[in-house]
Order: C-alpha cells, then structure tokens, then sequence
C-alpha cells in the first residue's frame, strides 16, 4: 500500500482542527449569548439567605431570575436604587414563584439588598446582606 503525500496528511489534519475549532466556537457563542442569572432566595440553615450571595449578574440587557424557594420573599435595595430597568426598590417574591428583570443601560457597580423570608416559613435574615454586581 503506498503511502499518503505528507503535504495531503497535513491538509486533512488541518481541515480537522478548523472543524473542532469551529465547533467549540459555536458552544462558547450560544452560552454568551444566554445572559441570564438565577438567584434564589428562602430560608437555609435557619437564616434568610441569597444563593449566589455575591451574584456577578451580566452586563446591560441581560435578565435576572429571582425565585422564592422555602417562603415568601421581600428583597430591598439599598439607598432605594436596583440593578434593573425600571428602577424597582423593593421586590416581593411568592413562594414557588419566580420574577424576571432586565438589567439597566445605567446600572453599574455593586448593589447591596436587604432580604426578609415571611410567612408561610419565616426565619431571621442573615447578618451579612447579599449584593447583585453589575457585570
């Protein structure tokens, strides 16, 4: 059997790559383009937390997801300035249920919350409050 030229082996391991390459392009793509950011808020450990914590929401024009898990939730915004376009100072969130924001052109920086879990399972707020960090 004769062997294959070097420059035709070169050739087919190249098209390989490139198809990989493009391949991996297209994923990265579809996650970027996603620009979304779940935070859900209830009753955990005995206090009333935000997980993430510390959420890194995306840039302008993406959306946020908050969702009451174990209890219903108010989350209030520091100074009465949110993220999210329109402003919405205080949210109050019913427990299994979810609420979507948009986040502003002019949101930048840290925006530290306050968060109460209520009825039907109320518990303490955790001492150390949640921050929403826009991007």
């Amino acid at each position: 059997m004769a062997k294959k030229p070097k420059k035709a082996k070169k050739a087919k391991k190249a098209k390989k790559v490139k198809k990989a390459k493009k391949k991996g392009a297209a994923k990265k793509s579809a996650t970027e383009t996603a620009k979304f950011t779940r935070i859900t808020f209830g009753c955990r450990g005995g206090s009333c937390t935000a997980t993430p914590k510390r959420a890194h929401i995306f840039d302008h024009g993406s959306h946020v997801e908050l969702l009451a898990t174990t209890t219903n939730v108010t989350v209030a915004f520091d100074g009465g300035k949110s993220p999210f376009d329109p402003n919405v100072p205080i949210i109050n969130l019913v427990k299994g249920l979810s609420q979507t924001f948009e986040v502003s052109q002019a949101a930048w920086g840290d925006f530290s919350n306050q968060i109460f879990c209520l009825d039907p399972n109320p518990c303490p707020s955790d001492e150390d409050n949640p921050d929403m960090i826009v991007p």
